[in-house]
């Protein structure tokens, strides 16, 4: 009757669950609004939980019905046989079916998973591998993913470079394959492998696998598989900083910051994924201050030192505070030489953050200690960023004596109309020492329209000499 069919046609359905789902299915209850049979069921109407031996004789028909498609048929198999106990059970009964069926033996063990690496060279996993389709490698995903990594794995152990290659080439074809399935499940696939060839340093092989993924941020328009692409260049970047590998990694996060700048190309829910994604690459404050630590190590080693400024500076605003911190930090006074050298090196990883260093700055000039506030305006100096000269005129007129001396200093290291003309406002300062400090300053920008205003000081005899030893400087460089 209408019950009957309805029962076989929810194992049926069922054979393409995981058994879990196919248990929760088993046990519901299910209302039959009609039924060809003389009294309509109740909706109380519970549905009997189909058999073992149910589900085998509809797996049978199934796997006759496909059997050009091996790997549907592995994959039915595979749902029904997940239960230990019913593979004992029914799997030589299953063998026995596939025989009559006319598949051979090594058929028979593909599709039921025995196989397909096992017993296997190192060369024959490779070819098959190799052969498997993409709609194969999205079927046969949970066993794919744990085979190919192995493989990859086992074939850098063994120097096997090019044939490593050649898998990861395979895979990065598929990132442009129209099925979004196989594009997430080989991004994902392509995750593990790059912690492998990180924690091998393989970078010439990581190196490929990175260009293809950022190469994908302007093509992936899913926005699941989006946010997995993201998401993997960061686990990367995390990978390569756990090996001190800063030039990959900076490669990544600034291709991040690119893209997060050029927002006409990115749908909201991408720019969220890629800020995400910043984000996990140094997920935590302790991991920034490491960099610092490492940073304040490296500085007397110039090639280090700059390969991990870069990463830092393309960290941006979450790692202005803890480099500042290291820059007004009581250690860091002990030897004059070192305390310039670092604040000098220091300016040049805030440098590379560019208007977020300088606003960062910009806020510690009103704090109330007076040598965070000169640390500060030293920083802007070594910088000589235009865009941080609007920030310092109130800085000329500060109580302090010394605050407002390394203003003008900052002001000169600068230069520009805007820095002239803060300049010519400190030559009139109360006190001499700012005054000579101006004086100074203008003669560091050494333009010809910083003359004009160097010249009426020649009257003031405690400035005159000093005054015309910079104007004779100038006009000697023109």
């Amino acid at each position: 009757g209408g019950i009957e069919q309805y029962r076989k046609n929810i194992v049926k359905a069922m054979m393409s669950l995981d058994y879990e789902l196919r248990s929760k299915v088993a046990q519901a209850q299910v209302e039959l609004a009609k039924a060809p049979v003389a009294k309509t069921p109740s909706k109380d109407t519970v549905i009997k939980r189909p058999s073992d031996e149910e589900m085998l004789e509809t797996l049978i028909k199934e796997l006759s019905n496909c059997q050009s498609d091996l790997t549907k048929m592995r994959k039915l198999a595979r749902n029904f046989l997940l239960d230990p106990e019913r593979k004992k059970r029914f799997l030589p009964k299953l063998k026995s079916k596939l025989a009559e069926m006319g598949l051979t033996e090594e058929q028979s063990s593909w599709v039921f998973g025995e196989q397909f690496w096992q017993g296997l060279s190192l060369e024959d996993k490779v070819q098959r591998a190799l052969k498997i389709t993409s709609q194969d490698y999205l079927k046969l995903q949970t066993e794919m993913s744990e085979n190919i990594v192995k493989l990859i794995s086992e074939l850098l152990e063994n120097d096997q470079y090019s044939q490593s290659k050649e898998i990861i080439d395979k895979l990065l074809k598929q990132l442009e394959d129209e099925s979004k399935g196989v594009r997430h499940a080989t991004i994902k696939d392509l995750n593990k492998i790059g912690g492998i060839l990180a924690l091998k340093e393989k970078y010439s092989l990581l190196e490929q696998i990175i260009n293809s993924l950022i190469v994908r941020i302007d093509r992936e328009k899913d926005p699941q598989v989006f946010s997995t692409l993201v998401q993997t260049l960061a686990a990367i970047s995390t990978n390569l900083i756990k090996k001190q590998n800063f030039i990959q990694a900076t490669g990544i996060l600034r291709e991040f910051n690119l893209h997060l700048a050029n927002t006409s190309k990115l749908l909201d829910i991408q720019k969220e994924a890629i800020k995400r994604a910043k984000a996990e690459t140094v997920a935590s404050s302790e991991t920034i201050k490491g960099l610092i630590k490492l940073l304040q190590e490296r500085i007397e080693n110039h090639h280090d030192f700059w390969e991990l400024s870069k990463f830092i500076a393309e960290i941006g605003s979450a790692a202005a505070e803890p480099i500042f911190a290291l820059a007004i930090s009581k250690d860091s006074y002990a030897d004059p030489f070192k305390t310039y050298t670092l604040h000098w090196s220091i300016a040049k990883v805030l440098k590379g953050m560019q208007d977020e260093a300088v606003l960062f700055l910009k806020d510690r000039l009103t704090d109330e200690d007076v040598e965070v506030v000169k640390v500060a305006l030293g920083l802007l100096g070594h910088m000589q960023s235009k865009s941080a000269v609007k920030y310092l005129q109130p800085s000329t007129k500060h109580e302090n004596l010394n605050v407002r001396s390394e203003t003008v200093t900052t002001l000169g290291k600068i230069g520009g109309d805007g820095a002239i003309k803060l300049l010519s406002q400190a030559i009139n300062d109360k006190d001499i020492r700012v005054r000579l400090a101006a004086i100074w300053a203008l003669g560091s920008i050494g333009k010809p329209e910083v003359l004009p205003l160097l010249k009426p000081l020649l009257k003031q005899k405690e400035l005159a000499s000093e005054t015309q030893r910079i104007i004779h400087r100038i006009k000697k460089k023109k």
